[in-house]
């Protein structure tokens, strides 16, 4: 376990594409139908207690946690963090960061925003729908030989030495993307130690790692 590491709102995003990868039918994200499947059940945990960390508010007080608790039931579902229609339920002033970045970037790509450069709920929809089609891809491209052998016939393993240096093109170029997603997600940018969703949002202690390895 990584005592060190930060989840941020680019965790949640990552481990949705991964699972629901894994898992394609939605009717089948519940955690009480994937007990028998390990490395989806804690996956989906991972997921929830994500979800709960970064769309509720921590509190040291006795009202601010009463307060999260009955937000439990308003946190955003897999779809929703998928589509983006979670979105229309943020006031629009929470976003100044993600609405600098837009305009920042077009002014300085084109040198002015060629419109009014007002921005609405559905205009970060669109923009988070289509950073979230890019960045599945982006992730099939950099996992694309996940599970290849090395004991694999020579052509095949040419195959992953000359892909992987394809894949390796990308490596610290997509910080912004992950930025921008990110934004959105979670105006707050805010940051969490694995013991702090453990303690408080019953994120699962189990290594994914040793999970995959014992149950393929």
């Amino acid at each position: 376990m990584n005592t060190y590491k930060q989840y941020t709102a680019v965790d949640l995003i990552e481990k949705i594409i991964e699972f629901t990868k894994m898992t394609p039918n939605p009717k089948l994200w519940k955690e009480g139908l994937l007990k028998e499947s390990p490395p989806r059940y804690v996956r989906l945990r991972q997921i929830n207690a994500l979800t709960k960390a970064l769309f509720s508010q921590r509190s040291n007080n006795f009202l601010g946690k009463a307060k999260s608790l009955l937000l439990v039931n308003q946190l955003p579902t897999i779809n929703a963090l998928l589509s983006g229609s979670f979105i229309k339920g943020k006031n629009i002033r929470e976003y100044e960061g993600i609405i600098a970045m837009i305009k920042t970037t077009v002014r300085e790509n084109e040198g002015q925003l060629g419109e009014t450069g007002e921005i609405t709920h559905k205009h970060l929809i669109d923009v988070y729908q289509r950073l979230m089609k890019y960045k599945k891809q982006l992730m099939d491209l950099l996992h694309f030989n996940d599970g290849e052998s090395t004991s694999a016939p020579i052509g095949l393993r040419f195959t992953v030495y000359l892909t992987n240096e394809v894949s390796s093109a990308f490596e610290g170029k997509y910080a912004r993307l992950d930025e921008a997603l990110a934004l959105i997600i979670d105006p707050n940018s805010l940051t969490f130690t694995e013991e702090e969703l453990q303690a408080e949002y019953n994120y699962p202690k189990e290594d994914i790692r040793e999970v995959d390895k014992n149950f393929p």
